[in-house]
Formats: C-alpha cells, sequence, structure tokens
C-alpha cells in the first residue's frame, strides 16, 4: 500500500512542476544574425503574447509543454515547444512568397495585404542589375503603367523621362513626383546600387496623400540603411562600350550621282580611282561616331554599427564617354545614412547626401543630323590631315572636334535630420527637416578653326562668336527647405484595426541665375572673360521662388483583416496663385475585400491571396510650363517686361511696361481619378499577380487663353482644357525554387491607355504643323493628307483631283475627302475635286497606347542572370526630311530609300520616287504613307 501512496505521490508531484509557470526569454535574428525588433511571440492557442525589444530580445512566461509562435512579417513563421530550457534563440527565415510583404507608401508604410491603393513596388536587385548611368532608364519595364522613354543618347542628357498611366496634362508637367527618402527629389541623382526599394502610386488612394503634387502619380525612392552587427564592405563596378546600333547606312558616291543625273562627274570618278581629295566617297556617320563610347561605373559602401549607432556610407564614381568628339559625362556621388538609438522610445536619423558632376559637349551640338544629311560626294577630311568645307555649308565632323567644348559643372548637397518619439507603443511622433543646395557652373568658350574649301588651297578661318573667338559663362543656385511632422496612431483591439496619420508639411525653394560673356580675344585658349574686349560684354541675371504649406491626413480600418477601408485629405496652399485660389482640398477614398480569408474560401487550396479593391479620389497640379517647357511661377500676375524703351533728352533710357494681361483667378489642375483592380496569388503565392482598371479624368488645365489681338498683351492662362485617360494594367508573375540553391522567375506586365482630348480654350481643335490637338481624339494626333497609294503612270495623275506642285508618276496620291455638304444636313457627303487643306485628317496617334515587357532570370548559389525586354505596340510615328524624302534640300539618299522607293519596277513601294522636289509638292506634306 505503500508503494501506491508514492506513486501518487510522484505524480502529483511532476503534474504540479508541469504546470508550474516559468519565464522563457532569449533573441531573436534573421539568417545573417542581425536582430529584429518588432517580431511577434504568441502562446499557441491563447491570447497571451509579447514582441521582441529594438536589439531582438524578448521575455514570456509560460508553462512547459505550450508552444510558442513566432511571426515576423516577410519571415517564415516558426513554432518551438517549451521543454526544460528557459532559452529560446531563434534565427527566422525570409519567406520570399510572404503576402505580409510592408509596402512604402506616402508618409509611412503599410503591410501590403492592408493596401486598398494601386502601389506597384520594385525590388533593389531588379534595379542594380541593370547596367545604366542614370537609374530612370533602370525603371523601363519593371512596372505595369509606368513609362520609361529615353529620348536622347548624350552622355548625362539621356536619362529617362517617366510617365504614370499617360499624360496628365496639356502643355504642362506630366512627370510623376519623385520622392527620396521623404523629400522630392531626382531619380537620377541616386545611385541605383543605394536604392532598397521603389513604391509607384498610381491612384488617387496611393498618391492623394501628396495632394496637388501627385496628379501625376508619386514615385517613391527608399535609400539603403544599416544593420547592427559587423561591419561589411561591399564593392561593385562594372565597365562597358556603348555605340549606336541599327543606323541608316548612306549610299556610295557613284550611285547618289547616278540618282542626281550627274553623267561627267561620274565619269572623272570612274577614271580617278582612290583620288579622294577631288572624289571622295565620305561614310560621314562613320567619322561623325568615331569614338570608342567607354563607360564605367564604381561603387563602395560601408555598413555596420552597435545598438545605438548604426551607418552606411557610400560613394561611386560613374564616367560616360560619347560615340561623338567631345560628348561626355562624369559624376561624383556620396551618401551616409546614419541611425541613433538615443533611448528605448526616442531614435534620430541624419542622412548626408552629395553629388558633384561635368558634362561636357561640343558647342556645335551632336552635328548628326548634318552628318545624315551630307552626301558621299562632299570631302570631310583630306589627306594631308586638313578639314574640309562642303559647298553644302558645313562639315559636322569638324564642328564637333574644333568648334569648342561646352562644359556644364553642377554641385548638389542634402541633409535630411528626422527626430522619432514613442511615447506609447501605439502612437509615433516624428519631424523631419531637409535644407537642399545646388549649384550649377557652365562655361562655353568659342574658337576660331580652319578648313580648306577646295584641296589644295590656302585654309580660311572660320567659327568663334561673332566670328571672334567667344567666352560666355553662366551660373545658377537653388536652395530648398523641407519640413513635415507627422504623428501615427495604430491601435488593434479584438478584430477591429484603427490607423490614422495627421500631418503639416511646407516647402520653400529659391533659385538665382546669371550670365555673362565677351568676345573679341586677341590671345587663343585664354578663357577668362576679361582676355575679352570689354566693349563687347553682355550680361543678363533673374531669381525666383514659390512655396507650399500643406496639411494632411490618413485614416485606415480593417475589420478581421478582411474588409478594409482607407480616407485621404490633404490641403495645399501654394504661392503659384493668387490669394484667393491659393488653397485646394484633395480628397479621396478606397475600399478592399480579402477575399481569400473568408471561411468560404478555407477548404480550397488554390488561392492564397485574392483581394479586390477599389478607389476613387481627387489630386491636383501646380507644375506649370511655358511655351518653352520652363516652369512658371507666378502665372495670375500681370508680367512687367524691362528694357530698352524710349529716347528722353536724347538718350535711350530704360523702360518697364506690362506685357503680359493677367488672370488672378486661375487655380489647380484636378486630376479624378478612379481605380478598380483584383490581386491574386495562387499556389502558395508562386504564381501572383494583378490586374487593375482606371479613369483618370484631368479638368480645369491650365493653358493660354486666346484674346483678341487688339489687347495688345500676351495672353492670359485660364483653367479651360480637360483630358482623360484610361486603361488596363496586368501583370503576372511565377517565382519557384528547386531544391536549396535554385530559385528563378519568369514574370511580365501590360498596360494600355486610351488617352482622348475633352475640352479645349474656345475651338475645338489646335493645328501645329503635322499634329492637331482634337476634341475627342488623342492629343497632338498625327495631322496631314491620306494617301492612297503612288500614281503608276501619267494616266492616273490626269484623272485625279488637282494636288500640288508638279506630280509625276511615283508621286504620292492624296485623297479627296467629303467636304461638301449637299443637303445641308451638316455631314460633308461630296468631295470638291481640289486636294487643299480642307482635305487634312487625321492619320496617325503618337500616344503609345501599349506598353509590355518581360522579365526571367534564376539565381544559383552566388550567381545570378536576368533577361529583360521592354516594348511598346500600336504607336505612329510621322517621319520627315531625309528619313522619307531623299534628296531633299540637296540631302542625302539611303540604300532603304533604294530598296523602298518607287519605280517602274516596283509599283508597290512603301515611298515615293527618289527625285528633288520642292517644299511645296506633294511629296513634302503630311500625309499617311510617312
Amino acid at each position: 500500500m505503500k508503494r501506491y501512496y508514492l506513486f501518487f505521490i510522484v505524480l502529483i508531484y511532476s503534474s504540479m512542476l508541469w504546470s508550474q509557470e516559468k519565464t522563457i526569454s532569449g533573441m531573436i535574428t534573421d539568417m545573417e544574425g542581425s536582430p529584429l525588433p518588432g517580431v511577434n511571440i504568441k502562446i499557441e492557442g491563447t491570447s497571451k503574447g509579447t514582441d521582441t525589444d529594438f536589439d531582438g530580445n524578448y521575455s514570456i512566461s509560460t508553462k512547459k509543454g505550450s508552444v510558442l509562435v513566432f511571426s515576423y512579417v516577410g519571415m517564415l513563421t516558426q513554432k518551438k515547444t517549451v521543454g526544460n530550457n528557459t532559452t529560446i534563440n531563434l534565427k527566422l527565415e525570409e519567406d520570399s512568397n510572404a503576402l505580409e510583404e510592408v509596402v512604402v507608401v506616402g508618409y509611412g508604410s503599410q503591410q501590403k495585404t492592408s493596401l486598398t491603393g494601386s502601389v506597384a513596388t520594385i525590388k533593389a536587385e531588379k534595379i542594380g542589375r541593370q547596367a545604366v548611368i542614370q537609374t530612370s532608364q533602370a525603371l523601363q519595364g519593371l512596372s505595369p503603367g509606368l513609362t520609361a522613354i529615353q529620348s536622347s543618347g548624350q552622355p548625362g542628357d539621356d536619362g529617362a523621362s517617366l510617365q504614370v498611366r499617360g499624360i496628365g496634362s496639356i502643355g504642362n508637367a506630366s512627370n510623376p513626383l519623385i520622392i527620396i527618402d521623404g523629400i522630392e527629389g531626382s531619380l537620377n541623382g541616386v545611385d541605383s546600387n543605394d536604392i532598397a526599394n521603389i513604391s509607384v502610386l498610381k491612384d488617387a488612394s496611393s498618391a492623394g496623400i501628396y495632394g496637388n503634387r501627385g496628379s501625376n502619380g508619386v514615385v517613391l525612392i527608399t535609400t539603403k540603411r544599416a544593420k547592427k552587427g559587423k561591419t561589411q564592405l561591399s564593392y561593385s563596378t562594372y565597365i562597358g562600350y556603348q555605340k549606336p546600333t541599327n543606323q541608316p547606312k548612306a549610299v556610295d558616291a557613284l550611285t547618289y550621282l547616278r540618282y542626281i543625273e550627274d553623267d561627267a562627274t561620274t565619269q572623272q570618278y570612274l577614271a580617278n580611282p582612290g583620288n579622294t581629295d577631288l572624289y571622295p566617297n565620305t561614310d560621314w556617320v562613320d567619322l561623325l561616331f568615331s569614338e570608342n563610347g567607354f563607360m564605367q561605373n564604381h561603387s563602395v559602401a560601408l555598413s555596420g554599427g552597435t545598438e545605438n549607432v548604426r551607418t552606411r556610407a557610400t560613394i561611386s564614381f560613374q564616367e560616360q564617354n560619347g560615340n561623338i568628339s567631345n560628348f561626355g559625362f562624369e559624376r561624383v556621388q556620396g551618401r551616409t545614412n546614419t541611425d541613433f538609438k538615443v533611448s528605448d522610445k526616442f531614435d534620430v536619423r541624419l542622412d548626408l547626401n552629395f553629388r558633384r558632376s561635368e558634362r561636357t559637349s561640343s558647342r556645335a551640338g551632336s552635328g548628326v543630323g548634318a552628318a545624315y544629311r551630307q552626301p558621299a560626294i562632299f570631302p570631310a577630311i583630306f589627306s594631308d590631315g586638313s578639314y574640309a568645307l562642303p559647298s553644302t555649308g558645313g562639315n559636322p565632323v569638324a564642328a564637333t572636334k574644333l568648334s569648342g567644348v561646352g562644359v556644364s559643372q553642377s554641385n548638389y548637397f542634402r541633409a535630411l535630420i528626422k527626430a522619432t518619439y514613442k511615447p506609447i507603443p501605439e502612437l509615433t511622433l516624428s519631424a523631419t527637416y531637409s535644407p537642399e543646395h545646388s549649384d550649377t557652373y557652365g562655361t562655353s568658350y568659342a574658337p576660331r578653326y580652319q578648313v580648306v574649301e577646295f584641296f589644295g588651297q590656302p585654309p580660311v578661318t572660320i567659327g568663334g562668336s561673332n566670328n571672334e573667338i567667344g567666352l560666355s559663362n553662366t551660373n545658377s543656385r537653388g536652395f530648398s527647405d523641407n519640413f513635415f511632422a507627422t504623428a501615427h496612431y495604430k491601435k488593434d483591439f479584438n478584430k477591429h484595426s484603427v490607423g490614422a496619420l495627421i500631418g503639416y508639411e511646407f516647402i520653400k525653394n529659391k533659385s538665382t541665375s546669371f550670365s555673362a560673356g565677351r568676345f573679341g580675344f586677341s590671345v587663343a585658349g585664354l578663357e577668362v572673360l576679361n582676355a575679352g574686349e570689354a566693349e563687347n560684354d553682355s550680361n543678363s541675371g533673374g531669381a525666383t521662388q514659390n512655396g507650399l504649406e500643406s496639411v494632411f491626413s490618413r485614416i485606415n480600418y480593417s475589420y478581421d483583416n478582411k474588409y478594409l477601408l482607407e480616407f485621404v485629405v490633404r490641403s495645399d496652399a501654394s504661392s503659384r496663385f493668387a490669394t484667393d485660389s491659393r488653397r485646394g482640398t484633395f480628397p479621396s477614398v478606397s475600399a478592399g475585400w480579402r477575399i481569400s480569408e473568408e471561411n468560404f474560401m478555407e477548404s480550397q487550396n488554390l488561392f492564397s491571396n485574392l483581394k479586390l479593391k477599389a478607389s476613387w479620389g481627387q489630386l491636383g497640379n501646380q507644375n506649370l510650363n511655358d511655351a518653352n517647357g520652363n516652369p512658371v511661377d507666378f502665372p495670375y500676375t500681370s508680367l512687367v517686361a524691362i528694357g530698352n524703351g524710349h529716347y528722353i533728352n536724347g538718350e535711350i533710357q530704360q523702360t518697364a511696361a506690362q506685357a503680359t494681361l493677367a488672370n488672378s483667378a486661375i487655380s489647380w489642375e484636378t486630376a479624378e481619378k478612379t481605380n478598380i483592380g483584383i490581386e491574386y496569388g495562387l499556389f502558395n503565392n508562386r504564381l501572383n499577380g494583378g490586374i487593375e482598371y482606371y479613369k483618370n479624368k484631368t479638368n480645369d488645365i491650365l493653358n493660354i487663353d486666346q484674346l483678341s489681338l487688339v489687347a495688345g498683351l500676351d495672353n492670359p492662362r485660364a483653367n479651360s482644357e480637360s483630358l482623360q485617360n484610361s486603361g488596363i494594367d496586368l501583370e503576372i508573375n511565377w517565382e519557384d525554387k528547386i531544391g536549396d540553391d535554385f530559385s528563378y522567375y519568369i514574370g511580365g506586365n501590360f498596360a494600355t491607355v486610351k488617352n482622348e482630348v475633352t475640352k479645349l480654350a474656345g475651338a475645338d481643335f489646335r493645328i501645329g504643323g503635322s499634329s492637331i490637338t482634337k476634341v475627342g481624339e488623342p492629343l497632338a494626333s498625327i495631322f496631314g493628307y491620306e494617301s492612297v497609294g503612288l500614281f503608276p503612270d501619267q494616266a492616273s495623275i490626269d484623272a485625279a483631283p488637282s494636288q500640288f506642285g508638279t506630280l509625276t508618276p511615283g508621286d504620292i496620291q492624296f485623297k479627296d475627302q467629303l467636304t461638301v455638304d449637299t443637303n445641308n444636313d451638316g455631314i460633308p457627303d461630296e468631295a470638291d475635286g481640289v486636294i487643299n487643306n480642307d482635305d487634312r485628317v487625321i492619320i496617325g496617334n503618337a500616344f503609345p497606347s501599349l506598353t509590355y515587357s518581360l522579365n526571367l532570370g534564376f539565381d544559383y548559389k552566388a550567381f545570378d542572370f536576368s533577361v529583360s525586354t521592354v516594348g511598346v505596340a500600336n504607336r505612329d510615328v510621322y517621319l520627315s526630311r531625309n528619313l522619307v524624302q531623299p534628296l531633299f534640300n540637296a540631302g542625302n539618299i539611303f540604300e532603304y530609300h533604294v530598296k523602298e522607293s518607287w519605280t517602274p519596277e516596283n509599283l508597290n513601294a512603301r515611298l515615293p520616287i527618289i527625285k528633288a522636289y520642292t517644299n511645296g509638292s506633294n511629296n513634302s506634306k503630311p500625309n499617311s504613307q510617312y
């Protein structure tokens, strides 16, 4: 019996030990050993839990045998059963397919699952894999609805212009707002190796927090920061060459002479083979593109720190040489991002960023157009090394090499200090101040140089400024102040989650500029203004400023992590508008439904994520341009022109007079945006993406109001025009792993956009050259004559309506449009038998209505491989001058002209007959054949 008593005593004692609570503590880190603050630790089956502190440490009381669940955004959740040990340390592994990804949004971040707006994220590795000098080039094809268009290949000036879901204004700025670590900046001023992630805010809900600056979308850049741990040093580089490809090839000298019917010169060429001084066969394009286009990029990063101080410092150097002489670009830039932990509740960030760049270019320009125009029968460089002066007026090869160099040197510095205080876990208070200074100095020296008009004759001296040696200097400076403060509160209770953000911001910008110049230098090569003649000096200068003051708020609500709601409102006051029209308020609302979280989805294994979302809101645009594309700071004022106006007492006196009529009632352009979309993830989110439909209406577009000429003043601006864009964004990606070492991905995105002008100031259309802006049609549609083919013979010319110039077989034939209303019903129903301006119609759409890309790659251990393809479809380009008109203005002939132009043996040709003709002929008019 005593044995049974002893057994029961041991059993009861063991139960007491098992049920007794004890304290479990430890540290949670990532796979690299860096501590993870904010890891959630819960006791499975209960509501009891805790979070790790700033250093990744935690402590929780529980019983032996209970299960601790460790979860963190972007990491795989782990479970550990409590045993005899009181310490549990864990390394959490990154979940590449995690839905709980944190996405940077305006003035904060949100979990991807809770987003209701249209936000596209671009990972840093997709940017860093591309060997480009300008970061904007690397964005091509990485996000649906984001278009990056590179229109120049000149070193330092080859950045891509960005558009988010089309052009949002007429004549004014349509580029998205670029925000770098919370402050507006230049995307090309950021080293791609410093970028941690990019968010593209495309709809009103996501971009609405930026109010009047967000109507054209927002691109948010977050730079990399240091983690606690040992110091790490990294170095990345690439070296390469670049050159133009697929350039049109000009015909040789003998072919050119055959087409201009110069038989005498042809015979001289045949009789003097090898005499290139008198009978040249010049490849002008090859001579012009004579440089190697060497480019290099080097970047060094040093990162590390303690629990109280962490710093990441980088410095990089980029060099890009042109393929044409005297073109080049160099840049040195650096960045330090430092984080200070003052206490458990108070943190400070201090970021410093600088860059210095120098861009060189030939004073004569690139010379590309002139090189394409020059026929092979004109010499460029004689056998003795002297440069020729063709009778057609100019030697682009000599001009780019000898006419002088323009140098532009830019210096930039920005500091950012941000203080964050958390009095309680649910409330975060922060204040950010960022001053910015920029300075650009330019110098352009114009020497004189020698050319030889005819081989064997003495050289002649040309060039300079006013045919003398000249020099000009320019300088511009800018300074910006940016301050914003926010308060963010987030509280979860039961199944409800509420977040609120309020903020205040002011921005002030000032800039000054001046220029000075002289010519008449007696000593060549002395590039100092004082060396020029004082009586020939000139100077000018200017200054401007603008400011913005704003308050904003965002409220987020979710129920059971299924039903999502967000409200955003921002009120802006801009100095660019008069006092009574200065402030604008921009609201937006969005909602989301996480269908995959519903109970009826529990039994299915197909969808790991399925979310329906919709948004509506209004945003503004205050960035206005003048006719030359330059920003305008005071468009509501009456501009006064100052100059030498009148003789007073026998001397010219400086006077001032009003130049522009004022309209103080002008205000914001307002963009109304609607968006509806579906996000999906299948097969444990290996297949993921989304599809969205949007419609953006821009009303009250500011453009020049057309008044009567009798006013005697330049026309004022008015909120008088509107347009809209609509389309679909589609994205699909597949990501997976094979084993532990091999991962791969393939994905693509497609975006459509339909652009339509809905209102114009005082008219239904505006014509400018070969383009027309017309209500109901895309902006700047191609405008001209509709071709019905090429005249096959003289009989068809005689039978056709009267057209332009003297026509021959092989010329373009225009369609006689219905322009006569015979029954007075308002609809033309008969042609008038004459081709004139009334027969012009819309013949093309210059607006790209479809963009697409395909991205694929794999990673194997320490190696990666990637391919990116970008395309544009459904866009018309109107070709003119020498591209489609050989011999235009004594121009050149290309090999494709010979292959594709009309001859009696090639009646179905794409291009008209090769011949010299005037501007008044059919072949010189804008037409659908081109």
